[in-house]
């Protein structure tokens, strides 16, 4: 789970381990950072803009 501070990816996690998933990971500080933690991009995670062919939300969907 991953969101902008990590705490709504957090909140996310918990309901989905109340529901019985088991295998979940949550990206502490999210993406940029929040509660102290300086988050994904500030400590060297990749990240980009560029979508990728066939990966963009109107080729994923349903």
């Amino acid at each position: 789970m991953s969101c902008k501070a990590g705490g709504r990816s957090a909140r996310a996690a918990a309901v989905l381990e109340g529901l019985g998933y088991s295998r979940l990971l949550d990206q502490v500080g999210g993406w940029s950072g929040g509660n102290g933690d300086g988050g994904w991009v500030a400590g060297g995670g990749p990240s980009t803009t560029t979508t990728l062919p066939g990966r963009d939300h109107a080729s994923l969907k349903r």
